[in-house]
């Protein structure tokens, strides 16, 4: 259901990078296969440089993403590619991986269609403006909730107290230790003394 989808937002990508293309066109017709958290995709690369639904084969090329992978995605393909498990063809991976790192939307080309020349590049910076005020707005909401956790309503532990209490911890195994051996040699020299 989703894989049309992923297929045809990389296809639309693909066609604003002609670079892209032209680096998967020695790998054409073959299959790759990636998982992800809400099911499989499989496809082939096309004469064109395109990707293309496929149902059946054997996947000349895997790629596994976690969660944290698609989460990644929404920074940019070079952090989501961090946490993707590649597996097959090593020239197709390293080829599609390379492809999929470095592949970068051009809103404002497709704005551009929509409102014209003129207006795409304003709209374009309003719009990356307003996604970065959402950005930090968040990031100060975050914060601002950790540390009411932290110290105000002590529900979370900051990571400087657990850090120390894992010093005193271990300080505290070591003191242990030491008595224990102590205390072994005080019966050792209580049992040796106190035979006739």
């Amino acid at each position: 259901m989703f894989a049309p989808v992923i297929l045809s937002s990389l296809n639309h990508l693909l066609k604003q990078a002609e670079w892209a293309r032209r680096r998967l066109l020695p790998h054409t017709g073959q299959l790759a296969e990636l998982a992800l958290p809400l099911g499989t995709i499989r496809f082939r690369v096309d004469e064109h440089g395109f990707f293309t639904a496929a149902a059946d084969g054997t996947p000349d090329l895997t790629l596994s993403a976690p969660a944290e992978a698609t989460f990644a995605a929404f920074s940019g393909g070079e952090a989501a590619m961090k946490h993707v498990r590649i597996a097959g063809n090593a020239e197709f991976g390293e080829s599609l991986g390379f492809v999929l790192r470095h592949l970068e939307w051009d809103a404002e080309a497709d704005l551009a269609r929509v409102v014209g020349g003129v207006a795409a590049p304003r709209l374009h910076r309003g719009l990356l403006d307003v996604l970065a005020w959402q950005r930090q707005a968040l990031e100060r909401v975050s914060a601002n909730l950790r540390d009411y956790l932290v110290f105000e309503r002590p529900t979370l532990v900051a990571v400087t107290d657990l850090e120390n209490f894992a010093v005193e911890l271990g300080r505290l195994r070591d003191d242990l230790a030491r008595l224990e051996k102590r205390v072994a040699k005080g019966e050792t020299a209580l049992a040796a003394s106190s035979k006739p």
